[in-house]
């Protein structure tokens, strides 16, 4: 997303979990692969495997993310 007073644009967290219509072997709250992330960013809001939840950017919450994440 372009922001004319940002040099990279906004920052957004995109918090993944699992949908109740297929079974998963992904941990909640997780990050969509690389090979993912285009599908996985065109189905928020659709009903599709993965509930996505979009945040503003949040500096604790995301250094929150990588202390859990990052053992």
């Amino acid at each position: 997303m372009q922001d004319g007073e940002e040099l990279y644009g906004e920052w957004f967290i995109l918090e993944n979990t699992n949908s109740g219509l297929i079974q998963s072997n992904k941990p909640d709250n997780f990050a969509f692969d690389f090979n993912e992330i285009e599908k996985g960013v065109q189905q928020i809001n659709v009903m599709s495997r993965y509930n996505s939840n979009i945040e503003e950017f949040n500096i604790e919450k995301f250094m929150a993310y990588l202390s859990m994440y990052n053992m």
